[in-house]
């Protein structure tokens, strides 16, 4: 479940990357001039998100608070048990050595990745509409520029 969720933030962050790429590209009509533009204005203003841990909007603070999405796990609750995943079987075959010799070390505990005190009130929710409603604010807004400008 972490997996999935934290691939689609990481996707809806990309969508509005790339809308804004193309807002900017269809106001300045030279996509050179586009990418600067949007250089110069989309990293110091995620450096000023990234200040106030509002990983909702920034996406430097959202990196940093991945690692909290993906250590959620499934719910225990399983209707079906034919079709329930027994975890503690596969934490004992992680623990088992191998033959290999190629054993993996495991994270340790003092790890600052896997700390999650700093993003208690990490809500996959707020993330979602605040990525989700700008993305689809800024492509109504480009092509409504497109439509009355070029069309």
């Amino acid at each position: 479940y972490g997996v999935i969720t934290s691939l689609c933030v990481v996707g809806l962050v990309l969508t509005l990357i790339v809308s804004l790429g193309f807002l900017a590209g269809t106001l300045l009509r030279k996509p050179l001039l586009a990418v600067v533009v949007l250089v110069f204005v989309w990293y110091p203003v995620n450096l000023v998100l990234s200040v106030f841990s509002l990983e909702e909007f920034s996406p430097i603070s959202l990196s940093r608070a991945l690692p909290v999405q993906l250590q959620v796990e499934p719910s225990a609750t399983n209707p079906d048990p034919d079709g329930a995943v027994n975890f503690e079987g596969v934490e004992a075959a992680a623990d088992m050595p191998s033959d290999s010799g190629n054993t993996f070390p495991t994270p340790k505990p003092g790890n600052a990745y896997f700390e999650t005190d700093k993003f208690e009130d990490f809500s996959l929710l707020r993330v979602i509409l605040g990525y989700a409603l700008p993305s689809l604010a800024v492509v109504a807004l480009s092509v409504s520029c497109f439509y009355w400008r070029d069309l």
